[in-house]
This record gives C-alpha cells, sequence and structure tokens, in this order.
C-alpha cells in the first residue's frame, strides 16, 4: 500500500503525456586511437562554442568534433587528476578542479591559471582534495576541499568557507534569482547516505546528514544524483535508484531491477519527457519510467548498440547529443537522439526528401552527399550548403547512382552507375562515364593515387587509370576467390 501511495504522490509531480520512443541508438567512439588516455573520463561538458571537455587521470581533453587536444602538468595544469565538473564563465573560460587545485583555461589567451585556497588561519595552502561544484550567478565558484565548501567570487578573488562536508560529489538547484539554495552531498565510499544543505532567509547554511541506512538496514553509499524540481530529487547510490522529496525526507522510495539482487546506480539523466536514462554497475544502461515509476524491460526499452557496457561518464547535451564514457577504458561513444531528417536545399516542402545513398567527406573537409535521383548536395563542415551537382555527364545526358560515391586520394570525386564508373570534371561541374563490362557495379576502392579494386555481380577487378584512360584486368581475383 505504502509504495502504490508513493507512485500516485510521485507521478503527480509530472504533467505530461507519454511520448514514443526511440527505437536503435548507433554510436560513434573517441579512443586511444584519437589520442584518448587513461580512462576514468566521469566528467563531461559541452561548452558554449560547442567544444566537449573531458576529464581523466592525465590532465584534460578537449574535443572539436575532428580532434582531441589535451593539456596536463607541463601546460599550466595544477594537478594532472582531473575528476570534476567543468563550468563556463560569463566571459567563456572553462573552470574545473585538480585533485590538487582550482584550474581556469583562459579562452582569449588559450593557456591555464590555477591557484590554491589557504586554511582558516591563512597560514598553510591547501593542496588535496579540490572539488569544484558549481559556477553560480555573479561569478561566484563554489568549491568543496578540506572537507569545507567554499564559495570563492573570481572578480575579487576573495572567499570563505560555507560549511564542514564529508561529501566528495554534489548536485545543486537554484532559486528564480540564479543563487544557489539546496545542496546535496554524496560522500560515496567514504560515509553512508547523504548529505543536505540548505539555507535560510539570513543566508547561513544548515547540514543535514540523511539515508544512512535501506529498509532492510544496511548502508547505503550515494555517489550521485539528480534534482527533478523542488519536490523530487533522484539519489543514485548501491541500494538502486532512490525518490527523495526534502519536504517529506522520512519516506524515500527504493527501485531496483526486478531480475537483479543488487541495483547499483552509478549515474543518471533525464533522457526524454517520460525515461531517465540510468548506468547500472552491471547492466551498463538501463531506463526508468518516470510515469510507470518502474524499470523499463529490456524488450521495450531503447536499444543502445555499444561496445561494452561497463560506463560511468555521461552527458546528454543541448544538441541532443548522448555521450557515454567507459568506466576505465580510454573511450568515449556519441549517438544523437533527435537526428535532423535530411532536407535538400531547393527542393520544394511538399516534395519527399531525395534518398540518400552514399556519403563522402573530400580532402578539403566538405562533405558530399549522393541521393538516388535528385544528384549530389555538397555541404561544408558546419552544414552550410554549398552547391548541388546534377547527374549529368559533358554530352548533357543523364544516369542514375546505383550504390557509391567515393573520394580518391588526388581529390577526384567518383560515382558507380549500373554499368559505368563517372568521375567529376571540376571545370564543367558534370560527370565523365568510363563504361565497364563487368557485370553490375557495386563498389570502388583506391588503393593508390590511380589504383583501384571494384567489385561487380561477377567478380572483383583491379583497375588503374593512365594519361586519362581507365583499365580493367578481367576478373583479377577469380583464381584466389576459388
Amino acid at each position: 500500500m505504502g509504495k502504490h501511495l508513493a507512485f500516485v504522490f510521485l507521478a503527480a509531480l509530472f504533467n505530461v503525456n507519454l511520448t514514443a520512443q526511440p527505437a536503435t541508438l548507433h554510436f560513434q567512439s573517441i579512443s586511444e586511437k584519437d589520442g584518448l588516455e587513461s580512462g576514468y573520463h566521469y566528467f563531461l561538458k559541452k561548452d558554449s562554442r560547442g567544444f566537449l571537455w573531458i576529464s581523466s587521470l592525465k590532465g584534460v581533453f578537449r574535443s572539436d568534433g575532428i580532434s582531441l587536444t589535451s593539456w596536463t602538468t607541463a601546460d599550466g595544469l595544477l594537478g594532472d587528476n582531473i575528476q570534476s565538473n567543468f563550468e563556463e564563465d560569463s566571459e567563456g573560460n572553462i573552470w574545473f578542479a585538480s585533485y590538487n587545485a582550482v584550474n581556469q583555461y583562459r579562452r582569449t589567451s588559450n593557456d591555464f591559471f590555477a591557484f590554491q585556497l589557504c586554511d582558516d588561519l591563512l597560514e598553510n595552502y591547501l593542496t588535496e582534495g579540490y572539488q569544484l561544484i558549481q559556477l553560480e550567478k555573479d561569478d561566484n565558484l563554489w568549491l568543496c576541499v578540506d572537507n569545507k565548501i567554499y564559495k570563492y567570487n573570481i572578480p575579487s578573488q576573495a572567499y570563505q568557507p560555507v560549511i564542514q562536508t564529508n561529501s566528495i560529489r554534489f548536485v545543486t538547484s537554484t532559486s528564480s534569482d540564479g543563487a544557489i539554495n539546496r545542496i546535496f552531498g554524496f560522500p560515496w565510499m567514504f560515509d553512508s547516505g547523504f548529505e543536505l544543505f540548505t539555507k535560510n532567509a539570513e543566508d547561513e547554511w544548515h547540514r543535514e546528514a540523511l539515508l544512512k541506512k535501506d529498509p532492510l538496514g544496511r548502508s547505503i553509499e550515494t555517489v550521485g544524483g539528480l534534482i527533478e524540481n523542488d519536490s523530487l530529487t533522484w539519489l543514485f547510490s548501491n541500494k538502486g535508484l532512490i525518490a527523495f522529496s526534502p519536504s517529506n525526507p522520512g519516506n524515500p522510495v527504493f527501485y531496483s531491477l526486478p531480475d537483479q539482487e543488487n541495483t547499483y546506480i552509478r549515474n543518471g539523466a533525464v533522457f526524454n519527457k517520460q525515461y531517465l536514462l540510468l548506468l547500472e554497475k552491471d547492466r551498463g544502461p538501463v531506463f526508468f519510467d518516470r510515469y510507470k515509476m518502474t524499470f523499463v524491460a529490456a524488450e521495450d526499452a531503447p536499444v543502445l548498440h555499444l561496445r561494452e557496457t561497463n560506463l560511468r561518464g555521461l552527458l546528454i547535451d543541448r544538441d541532443k547529443t548522448l555521450w557515454l564514457a567507459h568506466d576505465k577504458n580510454p573511450s568515449i561513444e556519441y549517438a544523437n537522439l533527435d537526428p535532423a531528417p535530411f532536407v535538400a536545399p531547393g527542393i520544394k516542402s511538399n516534395t519527399p526528401s531525395p534518398i540518400i545513398t552514399s556519403i563522402v567527406e573530400d580532402t578539403s573537409g566538405d562533405i558530399w552527399c549522393a541521393t538516388q535521383k535528385e544528384g549530389v548536395f555538397v555541404f561544408d563542415r558546419n552544414s552550410a550548403f554549398l552547391k548541388k551537382i546534377p547527374y549529368l555527364m559533358d554530352t548533357g545526358k543523364s544516369f542514375n547512382i546505383r550504390y557509391q560515391i567515393i573520394c580518391d586520394p588526388s581529390g577526384n570525386i567518383w560515382l558507380t552507375g549500373t554499368e559505368s564508373l563517372y568521375v567529376l570534371n571540376p571545370a564543367t561541374t558534370r560527370w565523365v562515364e568510363f563504361p565497364i563490362k563487368a557485370g553490375a557495379l557495386h563498389h570502388i576502392r583506391f588503393l593508390k593515387k590511380n589504383e583501384f579494386l571494384l567489385s561487380t555481380t561477377q567478380g572483383i577487378y583491379e583497375g588503374c587509370i593512365n594519361n586519362g584512360l581507365l583499365e580493367i584486368k578481367e576478373n583479377a581475383f577469380e583464381e584466389n576467390m576459388k
């Protein structure tokens, strides 16, 4: 009966309609081959310029979507162990904490500034245990160091201790004027339960230590949380997902996976209006239905095609991109939750969008999209439309693409037709035809500047281009394939 009442109470906090769920997400990755190191990328942040900031044990990484940049103590950081929130100030600078100090990336000079706080007697620098909590309005930076929460004003560089704490991870809520009015602290392995910090009308902060044990008397280890609204906060713990209401602190509700003895929730985020996406220690990503107040069965949940499920870092950014960081391996996987449909420039809105058959990036970084009938659409790296190239040869004759568009090592753009190859003449933006009498064409792959492999319905062929002429070696792989 109590659980049913809790469901009614919590479900009433939401006033939205059920929505359809995405079916399948396919992920790309950033890994060691891209320069990522060390693993433990627990904290991720997309800044206002579109850069992704990544924490690690070996400094900080930043991705621009194409390449990675890394910084360590050799570049001005004070401490390489970065396990901290990232915050961006009003001037675009990025703030974060290493274990040993507060660090600031200065956007205009592309360098770093770091500092440490002094103890209460102003005699010794505090050198360990830094954690950045949040950047508040008026450029007030909230920090944790030496088991105290501090408020640091960036313009004046003045700071003061606010209150004692046993926690190492924090989430905050703010009032309508942008000021922090509530802090949840999570001790993780260093203490049981969690801490709730609130302030009164005189701006005095108070601490409560709560939820030391679950209903079975077992010690609770909290590792993080998600503030839904003033009446509901989700707590992530080794005893499952906990729904906690500050106005009713004595009646938390625990949720565990029904087919698993122990549910350990490491991280979580709002996936959409209906679901939370949670990272469970053994199962990886799982979904929780906030309307039905239950975990979603695997067959009913969105499908995430991931390389592995041992995950810790989680971010859903403002562009609706989901980022998942592996627990200890140097790998981050990402997928767009709401990809925009391809709308071909110049095509009337009441006309169905062209069917894209193949996409390639040329040597200058532009993106070429080959459609089934409408031609090739070319975009720059910022998705700006550059031009449309119809399927017309120099003779004025039209043709249809069969499968593939490709950029060869010299930067030439090729298409595979039904029984011909076509190469673009940049001077005329028309296509030059090379008939291939070897069955219907499938794919072409360039090996060197003028050498390629070609697959058809009759086999695999070697080809080369000499003095503008295309030569094909007849079914060169036939004997080997037998």
